[in-house]
């Protein structure tokens, strides 16, 4: 036996564990295969939702991948929880490379070596879209306290301001979260104003407007990638894949008044044809929010087009952004003015709109669907004659309409009553059997999923054949237009055609998809929403509220098990699963139902005078990191005049300080990862707040059909 054995297996290890956990020069990291990018974006990997526009995300991640792929390398995502570790995480080696909307500063470039910037942006003040904050100049802020993230160049920049208008306060916070969690709370009222850069506030802008930009405290402001000072290679390669996609980026220096230059990601509007698109790396579908077109389900993109679209991309070699327009008459203008680079929404090919847009190029047919006159079951329609003297409620400027027109035109006389643009077909066919419509048409498959979903409808008469469908392209993308058309050629029919008809068309996945469809939004939150509306329900939660802090604990994965035991959807320890009566956790039904009465518990022991939101903020403050600890958060609380009954700015601040030893050698149960529990509540809350709105949403425009 080789009594060295032992000590060879550890030096071994050793150098190993050195040889990733160190910094790395170029040739080793295409030795081991392997990019590590530092990032604060934990989901980065994740559909982050529908785009209305191109985020700050996807420039970076594509341009890291287009590297990753031209050198030969996989991408891995390294975390740092907090802006500021990003940096000693890239000194200690943890990583190669930081990609995180960083800014170039004088002080980071000494220290690191940056990229040539990929992106130019503005650092903005911003407030609540009601804030009495009126104006565009800095004594505004004066009386009022805003907050700024930690590690972050904002302080810096904010400096001068603060020099010559004293008077304005603004802090740094304790503990850094998300960029969505901050402008949440300036949102929301929490914190007077703060900082970020202009990019950030347009892709949240796209889908919310709670918030408003106030005035600018840096033009100019180079987005950049950042490493070693011993990665001069790395660096070099990386600049190289930024020049070559000047085509199509380039750095604009005309902009506004205030010689800012024009963002790259606004709108991000391009019409070059594909040779572009290649270069680029990916290629951007314009399409609808639905079954048939994309949509959301369990955290994931899908959908009849879309799965066609990414098999298109991936052919391509590039990758599919979605981008989702307000409404289905917004996709031939999306497409016209660069927002996009090809319409796939089932789209049918008809002769009047080939008219209409003369200035598109409609691709190969493929697929198919006929126009269906609708009416009650009682109703005994059966020719185009017996129209007459009827009314017949279409969306204007549809194709549905153009077929209704020509068949006036042919001498049948009847009324087209025009309804709202914005009213979904599920709404219309619910007016049609209410009686508040007369008939309607629509094509053959939302009638299915009418059908499916309980209205008490039926198909008349068919008004027109089988209408093709069409991606559609720009007319003078002649190139891109070619390869649709190949892929066609190629794909119409085939297998993998056919599988997807049949999975989005079939009535087993019409039947699947009615709870979303009769919500009358196309998304789901995850496989389980049925548990947890009925463990929602049983303990007095919010459905959704659950399934965000699923998501949380587990990103829905029912068998994971973390490294102290904690199990299932919930992530529930056995012994407390054994104290509420709960066994076998990675059972979905079984993991819900531990964690909901868990819950359930812990908010009974919470006393004092809180708001429901508080209480839900304190009750995942105990789940996450005990009882004990929130205890000594709100005490401390008390005696640094703080709120013990407010978590946002208050409780949480007194538990960030738990943390340090000053103040966790004086608490009764002494020192608490506040670092982990903080953004766990904020997180959860934020996204049960989306959740929340999204559905507050869909109850308005339910009450005004």
């Amino acid at each position: 036996m080789n009594r060295n054995g032992p000590f060879v297996l550890a030096t071994c290890f050793l150098l190993l564990f050195s040889y990733t956990l160190f910094a790395r020069n170029w040739k080793e990291i295409v030795h081991s295969g392997v990019l590590r990018v530092l990032t604060v974006d934990g989901d980065r990997e994740y559909t982050r939702g529908l785009h209305r526009i191109m985020m700050p995300i996807d420039r970076e991640q594509l341009l890291l991948e287009r590297f990753a792929r031209e050198n030969g390398l996989d991408l891995q995502y390294v975390h740092a929880s907090g802006f500021r570790n990003l940096f000693e995480m890239l000194r200690k080696g943890e990583g190669d490379l930081i990609s995180a909307n960083l800014s170039k500063t004088p002080g980071r470039a000494v220290e690191f070596l940056l990229s040539q910037p990929f992106e130019y942006t503005r650092e903005m003040v911003f407030t609540a879209r009601g804030s009495n904050l009126q104006g565009e100049k800095p004594e505004i802020l004066k009386g009022h306290e805003g907050w700024i993230l930690p590690g972050t160049s904002y302080m810096a920049s904010f400096r001068p301001v603060i020099t010559k208008n004293p008077g304005i306060k603004v802090c740094v916070l304790p503990v850094s979260v998300s960029h969505d969690e901050l402008i949440e709370r300036v949102a929301s009222g929490v914190y007077a104003y703060s900082i970020l850069n202009e990019c950030d506030l347009d892709v949240w802008s796209s889908y919310r407007n709670d918030i408003r930009k106030l005035f600018p405290i840096r033009n100019n402001v180079p987005l950049v990638f950042a490493a070693g000072k011993d990665s001069a290679e790395l660096i070099d390669r990386i600049n190289r894949v930024i020049r070559s996609t000047s085509e199509e980026t380039e750095k604009t220096t005309t902009g506004t008044a205030s010689g800012q230059k024009l963002s790259l990601l606004k709108d991000h509007l391009s019409v070059k044809d594909l040779d572009v698109i290649r270069k680029r790396g990916y290629i951007r579908l314009i399409t609808t929010n639905d079954p048939f077109g994309c949509y959301l389900k369990g955290g994931r993109l899908c959908g009849f087009e879309y799965d066609l679209a990414k098999r298109f991309a991936d052919g391509l070699g590039i990758r599919l952004i979605t981008v989702i327009p307000p409404d289905f008459k917004d996709l031939t203008a999306y497409l016209a003015e660069g927002k996009g680079d090809f319409i796939a929404a089932n789209f049918t090919r008809t002769d009047e709109r080939i008219r209409r847009f003369g200035n598109l190029g409609f691709c190969t047919p493929y697929g198919g669907v006929a126009q269906v006159l609708i009416g009650r079951t009682d109703e005994k329609i059966s020719t185009p004659e017996q129209l007459s003297g009827r009314k017949v409620h279409v969306r204007k400027g549809n194709s549905y309409y153009d077929t209704l027109v020509n068949l006036q035109k042919q001498g049948i006389r009847f009324t087209i009553v025009p309804v709202k643009e914005n009213e979904r077909p599920l709404h219309t066919l619910q007016k049609v059997e209410k009686g508040i419509y007369d008939l309607t048409v629509m094509d053959e498959t939302f009638l299915k999923l009418g059908m499916a979903g309980g209205c008490k409808v039926k198909g008349l008469m068919e008004l027109s054949g089988k209408q093709a469908f069409s991606w559609v392209v720009r007319k003078n993308n002649l190139k891109l237009r070619a390869a649709i058309n190949a892929f066609f050629k190629k794909e119409n029919r085939s297998t993998f055609f056919n599988l997807c008809k049949k999975h989005y068309y079939g009535t087993g996945h019409v039947k699947r998809l009615m709870p979303i469809v009769k919500k009358g939004l196309f998304y789901s939150i995850s496989p389980y929403d049925d548990l947890f509306r009925k463990y929602g329900a049983k303990y007095d939660f919010q459905w959704y509220f659950l399934a965000a802090q699923s998501y949380q604990e587990s990103r829905f994965d029912t068998k994971r098990i973390n490294h102290l035991g904690a199990t299932g959807l919930m992530q529930v320890m056995p012994e407390t699963a054994k104290e509420v009566g709960v066994r076998n956790l990675t059972v979905p039904e079984n993991g819900i139902h531990a964690g909901a009465k868990y819950m359930s518990r812990l908010r009974r022991r919470i006393s004092g005078k809180l708001s429901d939101r508080d209480k839900l903020c304190f009750t995942l403050a105990s789940y996450n990191a005990g009882y004990g600890h929130l205890l000594d958060a709100r005490h401390l609380a008390s005696k640094l005049g703080l709120n013990p009954d407010v978590w946002f700015g208050n409780t949480e601040k007194a538990m960030s300080l738990l943390e340090d030893e000053r103040y966790a050698s004086r608490a009764k149960f002494g020192y608490c990862r506040a670092s982990e529990t903080i953004p766990y509540v904020n997180n959860i809350m934020l996204q049960t707040y989306h959740y929340q709105k999204m559905l507050e949403a869909l109850d308005k425009k339910n009450e005004k059909k």
